[in-house]
């Protein structure tokens, strides 16, 4: 197995948990007891991890750098974050940097592959005005580096981007004090 693939496996056992540790707090926080969906999700993911780890899915991707992804989550993030406060709500906002991004980078093929993270820094934009412009970029700043990582393990799950963007936030939150 090569470095890559190891660190992809960690990447993807990482998420699973925080993902799982986080549904089943709020799960149990309700005073619901265990719910068989909790261990649904659980074997799902073990069957995800056992494909992701045989390289049974092979994905290929447009050849972008981490430097690439980790600015262009900065700046989805910021723009999203500055037209949520001053113009729009976080919903619009998102939206019509999701939106613009998709019309420029239709040119380009490069800049389609960046679609993703921008996206991913859209949702991080969409926090709480509680944060200021540095806490946002730095929050874009942990999406970008989270989802270098992940590109070949959870490509077409639903919910990346979502995933990303909380713990990107959650963390920030943590760092900077609630």
């Amino acid at each position: 197995m090569q470095k890559a693939s190891y660190f992809n496996n960690a990447v993807f056992v990482l998420l699973s948990a925080f993902l799982l540790f986080y549904y089943g707090m709020t799960y149990f926080q309700l005073g619901s007891g265990i719910n068989p969906l909790f261990f649904a999700i659980l074997a799902f993911l073990i069957v995800g991890f056992l494909f992701q780890s045989t390289g049974a899915i092979k994905i290929k991707h447009a050849p972008i750098s981490g430097t690439s992804i980790i600015i262009a989550a900065i700046l989805g993030a910021v723009v999203t974050f500055f037209l949520s406060t001053m113009f729009f709500g976080p919903v619009i906002a998102a939206s019509i940097v999701g939106l613009a991004y998709a019309i420029y980078a239709n040119r380009n093929e490069r800049m389609k592959s960046l679609s993703g993270p921008v996206y991913c820094g859209a949702f991080v934009g969409m926090s709480s005005n509680m944060f200021g412009v540095p806490e946002i970029a730095f929050a874009g700043l942990v999406a970008g580096l989270v989802q270098t990582a992940p590109r070949k393990t959870y490509n077409g799950t639903g919910g990346t981007l979502g995933t990303i963007a909380f713990i990107a936030t959650y963390l920030t939150s943590k760092i900077f004090g609630d």
